[in-house]
């Protein structure tokens, strides 16, 4: 009986090992992005329809590290809740300049 109990606790500290290295890569994951958000503020590139489809891409690549950690069980308040935020961002800063570039 005791094997079993051992058993036991040692299946659920497994999965909870697992879990916790999935949200720790997706706690990466979006830290990664927001620094590239971050970057790609900095140096916004002249072409607006180039920045436009970086925004997109990150909206999106940033979009699945917060599902994937999430359905970890990870909470936004754990990743600073601004992760989509960042992109919100940077998607407005490009739209800002693309309606502000001439013969657009």
């Amino acid at each position: 009986m005791k094997s079993a109990v051992t058993a036991l606790e040692s299946l659920k500290k497994s999965r909870t090992s697992v879990i916790e290295e999935r949200k720790a890569a997706a706690r990466q994951k979006i830290e990664q992005i927001k620094a590239r958000i971050r970057m790609m503020r900095m140096s916004m590139p002249a072409d607006p329809k180039a920045a436009a489809k970086m925004v997109a891409q990150l909206a999106r690549e940033l979009g699945a590290a917060v599902k994937a950690y999430a359905s970890a069980g990870g909470a936004m308040s754990d990743i600073g809740g601004g992760a989509s935020q960042g992109a919100a961002g940077a998607a407005s800063a490009t739209e800002a300049t693309a309606t502000e570039a001439p013969g657009s």
